[in-house]
């Protein structure tokens, strides 16, 4: 079904935020290409889940989340309203979420179902408003939450462990110059987070 809100008008690059009221739906094979984060909005209400022949019934609260990684199939069948939206993060903007962390190997994220984090979900509801509010905030503000809730995602419900890097002492000189030259460069342009 079509979105009842979309951040695909907006100025921001890497993830997607989508509002959705449905009922009574069957979903068979949903192959999902980037990592999503959904939020329950509405009413308590139940949905089965098909992931590797395996069937559950999940229950759903008002602020509930699930953390679905990408390119894990599976299949969803419930008969409530569900009002919930949902952030998909590019795997890409991942793998940058990642990399600052140490996470330097393939980026895996877990299913994880019915998730109780109040980061994640305060950082997810600040992300709607700004969505909300046409990007009031500016790309900045928009890819700022976003990437905080990648990096928190990666910390939290990732396969690998993140490494505690001990070097304190910031980017290594060459790549502060580059930096340096590439802000310099695009001064009149709105860089990106």
């Amino acid at each position: 079904d079509d979105p009842t809100m979309t951040s695909a008008a907006g100025p921001w690059h890497g993830f997607l935020l989508e509002q959705h009221s449905i009922s009574g739906f069957e979903a068979d094979d949903i192959f999902c290409l980037n990592n999503i984060v959904g939020v329950h909005l509405g009413a308590p209400a139940s949905i089965e889940w098909k992931l590797d022949g395996q069937s559950r019934v999940q229950y759903f609260q008002q602020g509930g989340i699930n953390i679905v990684p990408a390119q894990v199939p599976f299949s969803l069948r419930g008969q409530d309203v569900y009002e919930f939206f949902s952030v998909s993060f590019e795997p890409k903007f991942l793998a940058c979420a990642a990399h600052e962390i140490g996470v330097m190997n393939r980026l895996e994220l877990t299913l994880s179902h019915g998730v109780n984090d109040p980061l994640i979900l305060s950082l997810a509801l600040a992300l709607k408003s700004e969505v909300e509010a046409n990007g009031l905030g500016g790309r900045l503000y928009g890819e700022t939450l976003a990437m905080t809730l990648g990096v928190h995602l990666v910390r939290k419900y990732s396969v690998q462990t993140p490494k505690i890097n001990e070097d304190q002492g910031g980017l290594p000189k060459h790549q502060l110059r580059r930096v340096v030259e590439f802000m310099n460069d695009r001064a009149s342009e709105d860089i990106s987070l």
